[in-house]
């Protein structure tokens, strides 16, 4: 027997050290969906300073960002910067081509998240 917080008695047996364990294995997991927000975060900020950087470079009449590079942060979750980055700067929104490209990146990132997921689901089960 030892003795818990607030003087309280407890066994070592199997309970205990399982809910150990859970916390272990939450705050990894905590720990991993940290650092995915802070890159998903970074990118988007990539992607919307691109499209203002591109904008910029545009009214100069300096050489451009190709549409490809710009779209390309999408194929890695960057759909919010590049959306916003468009409408904050108004910046390819009339060009229909472009428009295509990211929403052919951004299918392209959702079938992969989903892919990944029915793998991961499948690794489980």
């Amino acid at each position: 027997m030892t003795r818990g917080a607030g003087g309280a008695t407890f066994a070592r047996d199997g309970y205990a050290r399982g809910v150990n364990e859970f916390e272990r294995i939450l705050a990894d997991v905590g720990a991993r969906w940290f650092a995915v927000a802070v890159l998903g975060a970074a990118l988007n900020a990539y992607a919307f300073a691109q499209m203002g950087f591109d904008k910029r470079r545009a009214r100069l009449g300096r050489r451009r960002i190709p549409e490809a590079r710009l779209a390309a942060p999408v194929l890695l979750g960057g759909l919010p910067g590049v959306i916003l980055g468009m409408a904050f700067f108004r910046h390819k929104t009339s060009k229909g081509a472009f428009q295509v490209r990211v929403a052919l990146y951004a299918a392209a990132f959702f079938a992969a998240v989903a892919g990944l997921g029915w793998w991961a689901l499948e690794k489980v089960a």
